[in-house]
Order: structure tokens, then C-alpha cells, then sequence
């Protein structure tokens, strides 16, 4: 399978859609998260991934820390005999009976619950997790993940980001500082 014509092909059924870095496309308007579908392409076919990204994430590139991947056996698509236009069309119809819920992660509040119901071991995600109430200006629970984040500190560095964070959200500049970041982000992708 050809990734470019595989876009190509993808973006001709769905033109709403715009596209990044040739393995994820995601659904207008964008104003904090991103939402939309992702793929990685290992041999002999496509995995297909629900794709969530909050833009003030504090992470300089997209990852798919906050997606999931379909379930079986909607998940993949074979790519052995298959031209481009046929793979496409199979991914269009795999994913459009979860437009609807991705589309709606679109809004902060709806993100914040997608959150709360995730496992957050992950000290990354549960940051996000913590972003995003401070966007939505829940500064007591952002400030109970950020100390269950500093108790998860990996490293030195992280540990440095979420105190600076702890520090920004007692100052009240937390959120304005998230929305900044947020806005050269998406300066950015050009979205």
C-alpha cells in the first residue's frame, strides 16, 4: 500500500476531513482537541485507531497516548491484493459508526469525562487529564492529578514540568500559559 494514495483516496470520500503527517485524519471545526482517525501501518495491512488529541497537551509532537484502537475485527484492514480506493472505502465504512462519538470528544467537557473514565497509570495521560480540567477551569481536581502526577514522576524533567505547573496554577496562570501553548501548536500543524 501506497500511505500518499491511501490519503488521497481516503480524503475523496471523506472531503470534511483534513490530514497530518499521512497516518491520521481528523474533523473540522478543531478548537481544543483534535478528533478524528488514525492508522498505523505495520506488514500486511492497517490498523485503524479512534484518534483524540488535546492541542495544549505539553508534548511537541501527536501521539496516540489518548486513542484507541478499534476492537476486533474492525481493526484491521488487509492490504494484500488491495488497491488504495479499495482500502479506503473499507476504512470509510469500518469507522463511520464511531464518528459520532469521536466527534463529540471535541468538546472540552465531553474530553474532560472521556478522561475521568480512562486509566490514568500513565503519568502522561494523567497530565493530560490535568490540563484539561485546568482549561476547563477545575483548578482543585487539576491540582489533585498534578500531585498524583509528581508522585508518578519518571523523571527529572517531568518532575520539573509539573511543579512549574503546580506553580502556574497557584499564580492563576495556568490556563492562559496551556492556551498559548496550545495556539503555537496548532500554528504548527496549519489546522
Amino acid at each position: 500500500m501506497q500511505n500518499g494514495k491511501f490519503v488521497r483516496e481516503l480524503l475523496k470520500l471523506l472531503p470534511a476531513f483534513g490530514e497530518i503527517k499521512g497516518r491520521l485524519i481528523f474533523e473540522p471545526p478543531v478548537e481544543h482537541i483534535l478528533v478524528g482517525f488514525a492508522w498505523e501501518k505495520p506488514r500486511g495491512g492497517i490498523y485503524i485507531y479512534t484518534f483524540v488529541y488535546p492541542l495544549f497537551d505539553m508534548m511537541d509532537f501527536i501521539h496516540l497516548g489518548y486513542s484507541d484502537r478499534l476492537r476486533p475485527p474492525a481493526e484491521w484492514i488487509p492490504d494484500i491484493g488491495q488497491t488504495e480506493q479499495s482500502m479506503a472505502e473499507q476504512f470509510v465504512q469500518i469507522v463511520e459508526p464511531y464518528r459520532m462519538a469521536v466527534s463529540n470528544l471535541r468538546e472540552l467537557s465531553a474530553f474532560v469525562e472521556f478522561m475521568r473514565a480512562r486509566d490514568l497509570q500513565n503519568p502522561l495521560i494523567r497530565r493530560g487529564f490535568a490540563l484539561s480540567l485546568i482549561v476547563s477551569g477545575d483548578q482543585s481536581e487539576a491540582r489533585v492529578q498534578l500531585e498524583l502526577c509528581l508522585r508518578a514522576a519518571h523523571n527529572r524533567e517531568f518532575e520539573l514540568g509539573i511543579v512549574d505547573l503546580i506553580r502556574k496554577l497557584d499564580a492563576g496562570i495556568a490556563a492562559e500559559t496551556l492556551l498559548a501553548r496550545e495556539l503555537k501548536f496548532r500554528a504548527g500543524l496549519r489546522i
